[in-house]
This record gives structure tokens, sequence and C-alpha cells, in this order.
């Protein structure tokens, strides 16, 4: 019988995140008699680990920045000679120190990931780290990307060798992420779970999902939602979330007047009930890889308006299942609300739409298998 591929992970924690969720899911969804895991959080864990599948991985925290050379590259050598893994998969920025520490460990396999930016350097253009990102692709095996507008950068920007980077889509977990049942009716039904999930029984529901944080933009929502508003007073708008701008935006929310038809109901357990009480789904990132969040959405069956940005338009096909806006375009923002708060037959053609697609090229076994070739691939391919 052949030994399981040992896999070490390296994130910079596991918080809640798409890229924390990404690691999940694939841990979670490939064969355990063939891969074993260890998830190495460079400063600390997180709650996302609580969903990883009971004995399916060990979690390790490091307790270093991940963020500088030093201490924490040494360390990070140690530890890898220890566990001794057939591949170390590193993830992101944040983790790219570990693709150094792996090689000076002598790693058989080494694979990079890359899944969105950071805040700082939202454009991908920081000489520096692109100069890293270059010498990274010299020394891995193979550099991961979420969305061919990754490849486009790499290959092009980062001068990483096109026969190294593998595009595996994020994917969705379909059977948890679905649409309400329709018996009973779905009015019903929607208006059940709104009331249980404390959310407004009745009227159409405006959704968000995401961090709060500077990068998902929410205030161009607010100021957009504000001028729906004016002509469409009903529509709600929901916010599932937290991060560090939210005592912001409530403010905003309140210079705006907006505050009486928003709810900010924090980070959730359950996302897909809430995803089930919306109507619209909107997000409005300055950047994004591959958003987990419109995945899920699309998913659950939902009409999506997202900002065109990173790998959106790989999800959002305009027209078919959702529109687009230019990143930061308010006016925009509004006429694409008001498209779909005006036309419930549109809205309807748009939700189906979006679930197939989901279902045809982003469920999550697809993901694992792509995920399971790469790995099991990657240990026969020289860096």
């Amino acid at each position: 019988m052949n030994k399981p591929v040992s896999i070490v992970h390296v994130v910079h924690s596991l918080q809640v995140g798409g890229l924390e969720n990404g690691v999940v899911n694939v841990i979670n969804r490939l064969d355990h008699t063939k891969f074993t895991h260890t998830v190495c959080c460079l400063a600390r864990s997180g709650q996302m680990g609580r969903r990883i599948a009971q004995d399916r991985a060990k979690v390790l925290e490091v307790g270093c920045s991940g963020r500088g050379f030093g201490v924490s590259l040494l360390t990070l050598v140690r530890l890898l000679r220890e566990l001794k893994p057939d591949v170390v998969h590193t993830r992101g920025w944040s983790a790219v120190d570990a693709v150094f520490a792996a090689r000076l460990a002598g790693v058989r396999a080494l694979i990079h990931g890359e899944h969105g930016r950071e805040w700082d350097d939202a454009q991908g253009i920081n000489w520096k780290r692109n100069q890293i990102r270059k010498v990274v692709g010299m020394m891995v095996n193979r550099y991961v990307v979420v969305c061919d507008f990754f490849s486009e950068w790499l290959r092009k920007t980062c001068k990483v060798p096109q026969r190294k980077i593998v595009h595996i889509p994020n994917g969705v977990d379909t059977a948890k992420f679905r649409p309400l049942d329709p018996n009973p009716t779905e009015a019903t039904a929607k208006s059940g779970l709104r009331h249980r999930l404390g959310l407004p029984a009745e009227g159409l529901l405006v959704g968000a999902v995401g961090r709060l944080d500077p990068v998902k933009d929410f205030p161009t929502l607010l100021r957009g939602f504000s001028q729906l508003t004016s002509q469409f007073p009903q529509t709600q708008l929901v916010i599932v979330g937290n991060g560090p701008v939210r005592d912001d935006l409530m403010k905003m929310a309140r210079t705006l007047s907006i505050a009486p038809c928003l709810s900010f109901v924090g980070e959730q357990d359950d996302v897909a009930s809430f995803l089930r009480c919306f109507d619209i789904f909107v997000q409005c990132s300055i950047f994004e890889g591959m958003s987990n969040t419109i995945l899920e959405a699309m998913a659950t069956g939902l009409p999506i308006v997202a900002s065109d940005t990173g790998g959106n338009a790989e999800l959002v096909v305009a027209g078919t299942n959702g529109i687009l806006f230019p990143v930061g375009n308010v006016e925009a923002l509004t006429e694409a609300l008001k498209k779909y708060v005006s036309d419930p037959v549109l809205r309807e053609h748009h939700a189906d739409q979006s679930r197939q697609r989901a279902l045809k090229h982003f469920d999550l076994n697809l993901m694992a298998s792509r995920y399971a070739n790469l790995y099991e691939t990657a240990l026969a391919v020289k860096h």
C-alpha cells in the first residue's frame, strides 16, 4: 500500500477569510487515505481551524509575524526539517518566507499560491514584492493561481514561467450553499427564515458578505445604496461580517440617513442561511482574486452586482448572471441595483443562471480533484 502524501500548508493564520476558507475546503475534501495534512500558522490559528473535519489535519502555531526574514526563517527551516513533508504549499504574500525556508529544509516539492492582494498593494505594482515573486517562481515546482487574471500578471509582471503556473479556481459547496427549498412556497420560507435571523420579514433585501476592511470598499456600497433608497425606500441592506472599519461604516450610514434600513449583523457561522434571505448580492471590492463570497452567492441562486476587478469577471458573466460596474463608481453601482430592484423577472433569470454556473464550473469536488492532481504531479516535477 502506497504511503499517503504528506502536505504542510503554510498560512499567516486561520482567521476568517477567503484564502483560509480554501485551505479548509481542500483538507476536508481530499481523500484522507491518500493525503495527510499539517497547517502551519505563522502567527496564530483562528476560528477557521474549527471547521477542519476531526482528525483531518494538525494545526501548528509558529507565533512569528511571517512578514520578515531572520528568526522566523530559521524557525520555519527547523520546523520543516522535523516534519519532513513531501509537499509544502505556501499561500499568499505573508507566507512567502516559507518558500525560502522549504528550500533550505530540502523539501521535495514546493507550491506557492496567489489568492488575492493586500490593501497596501492592491494593484500589484510593488517592485520589491514582484522581484521576490520572480525569485519564488524560479524556486517552486508549481505556482498556483485562482483566476486567469493572476496568470497573466505573474507571467508578464513577475516573469514567472508559464509552465509553472497552474490555474485552479476556487470551489463552493453547492449542497451547503443552495437556494431555499420551494416547499413551502419560497416567499413563505424566506419570510420565516428572515424572521428567525432577525432580519426584515418583508421587502427586498440587498446583501453583502465580507470582512469590513478598506479593500472591500463598503463606502461605495453605502453611497450607492443611499441613492437607491431615494427611489426605492422599502429596500433594505444587510451586511454580514466584521472588521476594522465597522465603526466608520456605521457612522457613515448615519450621515447618509440610511441607518434605519441597514443591518450590520457581524460575523456569522451560518452564512448560507443569510444568503438565502437575500434577493440581490453585491460586492464592491477594490480588488479580488476569486471571491468565495461571490461563489457562495451564486450557488445560493442570487443575481450578482460586483465591481469589475481581478477575477470577478471570471465568475460574473455580465448580462447572464450579474452586472459588473467600474471600481468605486457609485452611479454605476446604483443603476445596476435599480435594474434588479425594478425587474423581478430579470432577477429570477440571473439567479437561476448563477446557480447553474456554480454547479457546472465551480463545484467544490471539482476543485478538490484538481488539487489532488496538483499534489501528486508536483512530486514528479523539477523546479
